[in-house]
């Protein structure tokens, strides 16, 4: 099987990987680029999102420095908790967790390029919590 996101590292004082097939990607109003990376495993649901400032101005093609949420800078966030899994009355099934803990990147790089209407990337991370995390993801470019 193969994986488009793919994160490893120890993350929440524990072993962490994450390993999702198609990498979600999000777009906020003030013209964030939001890159989900997501895994369940019947038990818990772990979620890395990348986050990119002014994606419309971000350097492709080279290494850039991850820093802390309003820095300016991209920044990184992992997550792990208990899976929340429902369908809501109108029918959308929900996949949630609850008991979330967070761990923020403290520092690290990210390398983001494009080619043939994707986007490609890889990170190095050490987190808040005294763990380090790497990854890469292959999404779709909006």
């Amino acid at each position: 099987m193969d994986f488009d996101g793919v994160v490893e590292g120890v993350a929440l004082n524990e072993d962490y990987r994450v390993q999702d097939q198609a990498p979600a990607t999000r777009v906020t109003s003030d013209e964030k680029l939001i890159i989900i990376i997501a895994e369940e495993d019947g038990v818990d649901l772990r979620v890395v999102t990348v986050t990119l400032p002014e994606f419309a101005a971000f350097p492709l093609g080279q290494e850039v420095v991850i820093g802390a949420k309003g820095s300016g800078a991209p920044y990184l966030k992992a997550s792990v908790g208990e899976l929340d899994d429902f369908t809501r009355n109108d029918g959308v099934h929900v996949l949630n967790s609850k008991n979330t803990r967070f761990s923020e990147a403290l520092q690290g790089t990210l390398f983001l390029d494009e080619e043939n209407g994707e986007l490609i990337g890889s990170f190095s991370a050490d987190m808040e919590d005294g763990g380090h995390l790497e990854g890469s993801f292959i999404v779709a470019s909006n």
